[in-house]
């Protein structure tokens, strides 16, 4: 059904959808708002989209005609629970404020039709109530975009207690649009909310997706130009999903190496696949960077013919006590004590002053996102007080 704009009584007026995601550093909220602003422009010839997003990587992807974005500036959250700026030198309630004036702007001037807002019903920390009610005021359409799996009540029951969302619901949305079916899941069963907020829940069902017609071929590496190295990520751990090795050998890979002892990234593989190199990385997003970064970068400099392979390597003292695993090489992210220009402070003896970054399992990506650098432990030490002296693997964010 064609969308109607709002936007008085001139037909020719284009309509326009802007989408709000909050996102942090992850992909699933920007790949869900970019592929429901594709899906919408492919329906409608004559809609404009704009996405409206903190993530630092929106950059990196390719926009089809008629949808654009507007980058908010990033903030990431910390182990504690609170955010901080993902670059800029401010406070975070200064990078709120800011964040909130061009959310606000973009959507003065845009003047959309329908206001998408992705998860968080009135963004990270309340950034887009203003927006909402002045929306509203005009007219627009306000909805709510929710994933079809959310958190359990438990946990979800409190924080929207916290955040006050059921008013926003009840007083300001016209519509929740639920990504999925009723007969998969509920995501808001549960959780108590008015008879006049069940009623604008509207299941949308999924987006069609197609695969490519004729029968599966394996890709022709004979044809693929010297150097070549080939990078998996994913499937090389012990799980009865993790089928890379049985498919490279079937392909008639000699695979030579298969885990190493250290953290994150033990599962790693390399072997030799028609006459080329193969590495196979571990699938948690910060055992894949870090073993990209000890593995893969110094492979590809090597065959791009580069004298040095390895990033640079200085000292570091430990602001923290850190454990790991006995017998294994740790390589923790951490954030380097900076003095105001910018500069890492250094002791009398040329240490720099670091400290945990977050989190350091291996799907902690904010702490990865926060991170200046690696501090390698040795295998030998099970542990090291905060004063340790320690290697220090620097990363392109220094």
């Amino acid at each position: 059904m064609p969308m109607e704009s709002d936007r008085g009584n001139d037909p020719k007026k284009d309509a326009r959808v802007l989408i709000y995601s909050h996102d942090t550093f992850g992909l699933g909220h920007l790949r869900r708002c970019r592929t429901i602003a594709h899906s919408l422009v492919d329906l409608e010839k004559d809609l404009s989209v704009i996405i409206l997003t903190g993530s630092p990587i929106i950059g990196s992807f390719n926009f089809r005609a008629r949808v654009d974005f507007v980058r908010i500036p990033g903030v990431i959250k910390l182990r504690s629970g609170d955010y901080t700026p993902l670059s800029l030198l401010i406070d975070i309630e200064e990078t709120l404020e800011l964040r909130a004036s061009i959310i606000r702007h973009t959507a003065e001037i845009f003047d959309p039709d329908i206001f998408i807002v992705d998860k968080e019903p009135l963004g990270l920390r309340g950034e887009v109530h203003d927006t909402l009610v002045m929306l509203k005021e005009r007219g627009t359409r306000l909805v709510l975009g929710l994933r079809d799996i959310m958190d359990e009540p438990a946990a979800l029951v409190p924080e929207w207690e916290r955040k006050k969302v059921v008013p926003a619901l009840r007083d300001l949305y016209d519509q929740i649009w639920v990504y999925g079916l009723p007969q998969i899941c509920d995501p808001l069963e549960g959780i108590e909310l008015p008879k006049s907020v069940q009623r604008k829940m509207i299941y949308t069902g999924y987006l069609h997706r197609t695969l490519p017609h004729g029968p599966a071929t394996n890709a022709p590496l004979s044809k693929i130009q010297e150097p070549y190295l080939l990078v998996t990520t994913g499937g090389v751990s012990v799980g009865e999903h993790d089928l890379v090795r049985e498919v490279l050998t079937e392909l008639g890979c000699d695979i030579r190496l298969w885990r190493v002892r250290m953290r994150p990234g033990a599962p790693l593989g390399f072997g030799i696949l028609k006459g080329r190199p193969w590495i196979g990385l571990p699938g948690n997003p910060v055992s894949t960077m870090v073993t990209f970064e000890l593995f893969v970068r110094p492979a590809i400099r090597k065959l791009a013919g580069r004298r040095h392979l390895l990033r640079p390597v200085d000292r570091a003292i430990l602001a923290d006590a850190v454990s790991k695993s006995h017998g294994r090489r740790a390589f923790m992210r951490v954030e380097i004590e900076r003095d105001e220009q910018g500069i890492p402070v250094r002791d009398d003896r040329g240490r720099i002053q670091a400290r945990l970054a977050g989190g350091q399992g291996s799907h902690v990506i904010s702490a990865l996102a926060a991170a200046d650098a690696l501090a390698v432990i040795p295998e030998s030490d099970d542990s090291l007080p905060a004063g340790s002296d320690v290697a220090l693997w620097w990363l392109d964010r220094a």
